[in-house]
């Protein structure tokens, strides 16, 4: 599910506790953030998507 654009300028209007930041990161912020923690955020996002998804017997 893609986050609406709304929520996206609501984070960039109004500043937000980090844990919501880190819960629901608007893309800009993400963009806007160091390579290193682009890097850590792909990685956990790629993390969870192994977590979740069945290995395909192949």
């Amino acid at each position: 599910a893609e986050p609406a654009p709304v929520a996206a300028e609501v984070v960039e209007a109004a500043p937000a506790p980090a844990a919501e930041v880190t819960a629901e990161p608007a893309e800009s912020v993400i963009h806007e953030a160091p390579r290193s923690v682009q890097d850590a955020v792909e990685q956990h996002e790629q993390a969870q998507e192994k977590e979740h998804e069945p290995k395909p017997l192949v």
